[in-house]
């Protein structure tokens, strides 16, 4: 048999299985559009419900207005027992609410139509302390009336007197029944306050008041959603309900809603229990016509896949690199499979040609390989001799510029000792003049500086290779600032630049103190190069790094050395971080400068007429 009339049988089979699917797809279809139709229903009968019942609140919220502002309970001259019998009469016109009652202004009820619990106090209660601020209130949640034996709801108002002043407070109390009025119908029906209480169903009469239904999936669809609307199917009482809810998200003019939620229900087996019954059936059949199709293809599959499995091995075999495998199958040449089969073999032969040919290619590519293996071997010497000639040079300039540190250090002692000597009064050169003095002075300054200069380059290169190293040791923290602040003291002083110190620490901490001066020392040094002389103010700060640390301010700069602050230990032996910082009132800097302000030789004002020297290392080391 040619595979085309296999598949033939197999499209028999599969069209049998799609009319099934079909017709199931229609019963669906029909099965929608019926639940469309009832959910529909339901939703406009929501609708028109919830509409009566804020119609309902409403006239409630009316009548105790008119209650409010008419001229019959403020009427001074109308006594207690006349404006009682006045609110019995509207009781008996409206036949709606269980009783009136009035409050004074201490929430002690006065007067009552059913003249029952005169004298309570029930200045507590909500309905009053509303209503006593001048408000209209009503319950959203019914209560129990200690005076009528059963659930109302409360609607209150202020009474006001001729002359407009709040003197007492009126109280209707609508029934829970009344309802009944209103929400009869062929449904299922239930009305459910804000908190989940069920506060009205006509077929669940003992649970009304007693139970909570917030946990039911209705519930929980309206409050999960945005939408006020939602449907659902639920078991109740072993049978599957269909049920519609709303949320009362608002009210009706002045009735502004009391945050209800109204669900409907019908029973969904006798809408759809016929339906179920057809689509049952339809299961079955559909069952049955594909069980019959899928042994009808396995059948002819199975005859079909054995030769292509046949072919499927022997290709693999070629895939794998085999190309001596001759690919062919014991059906005719005609059908499909045969004439896939011999497609193989000649792609098998013109494979194997080909990799014969690249497998002569590869042998002489390899020669060239080796060639370039050997060319690349002696330029890996060549590389390696240029690295150890770099090496050495690294190593001469090491020693270069220890040599030319030394032989620059060694002349500047001798000179510094003479000048020293020269400047102090009882000199053994004898005495010299004022302006002899002053030049000699400044020839010990310049040394100074180049010694200085000297010792910073020297540092910088150090720092450039790596060989800088600290010594540390434990260090007492304000022996440190205060011998600091002794080097520092001549600079400031020439200069009427005063110069204090906070220290917010105590004990010692482990560091190189000599880096640490110098850099402190480099720091106070370009401070005083831009403070104001005169009124200029520079702080050394120590403290304890906090957790987060604040912003710096725009002109103070921290410094803070990592390597150098194991302490103090006066903190119950915890390691703790020192920060030190450098405060001045000088001008200040801008972005561009603090980016580039640790760069070596970086100066801000690098025109030839520049008020401050140096040489632009000092912050580079620190």
């Amino acid at each position: 048999m040619r595979i085309r009339t296999s598949l033939l049988v197999l499209v028999i089979s599969l069209t049998s299985a799609s009319i099934i699917v079909t017709a199931f797809i229609a019963t669906q279809n029909f099965t929608n559009t019926l639940k469309s139709a009832v959910l529909e229903n339901l939703n406009t009968q929501n609708v028109n419900l919830m509409d009566k019942i804020n119609r309902l609140m409403f006239e409630r919220v009316g009548d105790i207005h008119l209650l409010s502002i008419g001229k019959i309970l403020g009427n001074s001259n109308l006594t207690l027992t006349e404006k009682m019998n006045y609110l019995r009469a509207v009781e008996r016109a409206y036949k709606t609410y269980g009783s009136i009652s009035i409050y004074n202004m201490n929430g002690i009820k006065i007067g009552d139509t059913r003249n029952v619990l005169i004298g309570i106090n029930e200045s507590q209660m909500p309905f009053f302390e509303h209503a006593i601020r001048g408000e209209i209130y009503y319950d959203k949640i019914p209560v129990m009336s200690p005076s009528l034996g059963q659930y109302v709801l409360h609607f209150s108002a202020p009474i006001y007197d001729n002359k407009g002043k709040i003197n007492g407070v009126v109280v209707t109390s609508y029934p829970l029944n009344k309802l009944n009025d209103v929400l009869q119908g062929p449904f299922q029906t239930d009305l459910v306050s804000s908190n989940g209480l069920l506060i009205y169903s006509n077929y669940d009469r003992e649970s009304v008041m007693q139970k909570n239904v917030s946990d039911s999936k209705i519930i929980r669809m309206l409050k999960d959603t945005t939408n006020t609307m939602n449907s659902t199917v639920e078991n109740r009482m072993g049978q599957d309900f269909i049920l519609v809810g709303m949320h009362q998200t608002g009210g009706y003019l002045d009735y502004k809603g009391s945050g209800w939620y109204l669900i409907l229900g019908d029973d969904a087996r006798e809408l759809f229990g016929v339906v179920q019954q057809d689509t049952n059936l339809l299961f079955l059949s559909a069952g049955i016509i594909l069980a019959v199709a899928v042994v009808i293809a396995f059948l002819f599959s199975g005859r079909i896949s054995k030769n292509v499995n046949e072919l499927r091995r022997l290709t693999q075999l070629v895939s794998e690199g085999n190309y001596s495998v001759k690919v062919e199958t014991k059906r005719a040449k005609s059908d499909e499979l045969g004439e896939l089969a011999s497609s193989f073999e000649t792609m098998r032969q013109n494979v194997n040609h080909v990799n014969d040919n690249l497998n002569a290619i590869v042998t002489e590519r390899t020669k060239d390989l080796k060639k370039a293996n050997s060319e690349l071997k002696l330029k890996e010497i060549d590389l390696n001799n240029a690295n150890e000639g770099l090496r050495a040079a690294e190593k001469a300039k090491e020693e270069f510029m220890s040599m030319v540190s030394h032989e620059l250090k060694t002349p500047l002692s001798p000179m510094k000792l003479y000048t020293e000597m020269l400047l102090k009064s009882t000199s053994s050169f004898g005495s010299i003049t004022e302006k002899q003095k002053k030049a000699i002075q400044i020839i010990h300054n310049n040394i100074l500086r180049l010694e200085v200069l000297v010792s910073d380059i020297l540092d910088v290169y150090k720092l450039d290779i790596g060989r800088l190293r600290l010594k540390k040791t434990e260090v007492d923290i304000e022996e440190l600032m205060n011998q600091s602040v002794a080097e520092l003291m001549p600079l400031t002083t020439d200069k009427r630049i005063k110069l204090g110190t906070d220290i917010r620490t105590s004990g010692t901490i482990n560091c190189d103190s000599g880096r640490i001066s110098q850099v402190i020392s480099n720091l106070v040094k370009n401070s005083i190069d831009f403070v104001p002389q005169d009124n200029g103010r520079i702080t050394i700060r120590v403290e304890e790094e906090r957790a987060e640390k604040e912003d710096k301010q725009e002109k103070g700069v921290s410094v803070n050395d990592s390597d150098s602050t194991t302490g103090p230990k006066a903190r119950g032996g915890d390691n703790h971080k020192v920060v030190f910082t450098i405060e001045d009132n000088g001008p200040g800097m801008y972005g561009n400068d603090t980016d580039n302000l640790f760069k070596k030789f970086y100066q801000i004002d690098t025109t030839a007429t520049r008020k401050h020297g140096g040489t632009g290392l000092g912050l580079a080391i620190s």
